[in-house]
C-alpha cells in the first residue's frame, strides 16, 4: 500500500513539473554572430527581418504589446505596441523602435520589435559586432542597416541558418555575406552549461545526504553531450522547442534510471525528487545568471 501511494505521488509531481523539467540543464541557444565590414561610422542600427506570410505574425508578442496568446485575430486598430519596453530591450530610442517596426518590404518585417524571445541589441557600437540569440533565433531572415550618417536603408538577400549556432560576415558597401557554423561559441555554451549544471546538482546531492559525486558528474557530463548532439544536429531539421522538448524528456529519464541503480540507500520517491529539484533549480539559476 505505501509503494502505491509513493508511485502516485511521483507521477502527480511529474505531470505537474513537467515545463519545469523539460526546460532544465538550459543547453546552447540557437545564435546567430553577424560582423559588418565596410562601416565607417557607429551611428546606425541593425535588425533580423523575417517573412510574415500570416497577418497575425504582424503583431508583436504579449510582451511587447497588449495582444494575449489567444487573440491572435485581433484588429490593429486595437493593438498597443509597447515602443518604450522594445526601445528598452534593443537598446535603441523610441523612435528608432517605430522606424524599424514600420518597415515592411514585401512582407519582410522587422523581427527584434515583434518578438521578446530573441534576445540581442539593435544599437550600433564601433565594433560593428552583434549576437542575436534564444528561442526567438530564425531560421530563414535578411540583415536590415539604417545608416544615420548617410540616411542609407540597406537589406541582404535572404540568410538561411544552417547551423546552431552560425556567423554571418556582411559587407555593407554590397551586402554580399558569408556565414558559417559558429564553433567557438557553441563550445563555450556547451562547456559553461556542463559546469554549471554539475556544480549546482552536487551542491543539492550534498544537502540530499548523498555522496555518489562521481556518479552524478559522469552522468551530468554524458546527458549533456546528448543534449548538446541532439540540439546541433535535430534543430537545423525540426522546431527546436520540438527538439529541446524531447531531449530534455530523454535526459530526464536517463539521469533518473541512472540514480534509480546508484542511489541503493534512498527509496525510488526521494530519487525522483531530488532528480526533479536538482533540474528545477538548474533551470532557475540559469535565467538569473542571464539577467545578472
Amino acid at each position: 500500500m505505501k509503494r502505491k501511494t509513493n508511485i502516485l505521488i511521483l507521477v502527480i509531481i511529474f505531470i505537474f513539473l513537467i515545463p519545469i523539467m523539460v526546460s532544465a540543464d538550459l543547453g546552447s541557444k540557437p545564435s546567430i554572430h553577424i560582423n559588418i565590414k565596410n562601416l565607417g561610422t557607429d551611428n546606425y542600427v541593425i535588425d533580423l527581418f523575417t517573412y510574415a506570410d500570416d497577418a497575425r505574425y504582424y503583431y508583436p508578442d504579449v510582451n511587447y504589446s497588449n495582444r494575449d496568446w489567444e487573440s491572435y485575430e485581433k484588429d490593429i486598430n486595437e493593438l498597443t505596441v509597447y515602443f518604450d519596453k522594445i526601445a528598452k530591450d534593443r537598446h535603441i530610442t523610441i523612435d528608432q523602435a517605430k522606424q524599424l517596426y514600420n518597415l515592411d518590404y514585401d512582407g519582410w518585417i522587422s523581427k527584434n520589435t515583434r518578438n521578446s524571445v530573441l534576445w540581442g541589441y539593435c544599437n550600433g557600437n564601433s565594433n560593428h559586432a552583434h549576437d542575436f540569440n534564444y528561442m526567438g533565433t530564425p531560421t530563414r531572415y535578411k540583415i536590415v542597416i539604417i545608416n544615420y550618417d548617410t540616411g542609407e536603408t540597406k537589406i541582404s538577400d535572404e540568410i538561411i541558418r544552417e547551423d546552431h549556432n552560425s556567423y554571418v560576415t556582411i559587407d555593407y558597401k554590397t551586402m554580399n555575406y558569408k556565414t558559417g557554423a559558429y564553433f567557438s561559441k557553441l563550445l563555450s555554451d556547451t562547456i559553461i552549461c556542463l559546469v554549471l549544471t554539475v556544480l549546482i546538482e552536487l551542491a543539492i546531492a550534498f544537502v540530499f545526504k548523498t555522496h555518489h559525486y562521481k556518479t552524478i558528474i559522469i552522468t551530468n557530463i554524458c546527458t549533456n553531450i546528448l543534449l548538446q548532439i541532439n540540439l546541433f544536429i535535430f534543430s537545423r531539421i525540426y522546431n527546436y522547442l520540438l527538439v529541446l522538448l524531447i531531449s530534455e524528456v530523454l535526459v530526464f529519464i536517463i539521469e533518473l534510471i541512472t540514480y534509480f541503480i546508484e542511489f541503493k540507500e534512498f527509496n525510488r520517491l526521494k530519487i525522483s525528487i531530488y532528480t526533479i529539484v536538482a533540474n528545477a533549480v538548474t533551470l532557475i539559476l540559469t535565467f538569473l545568471l542571464r539577467f545578472i
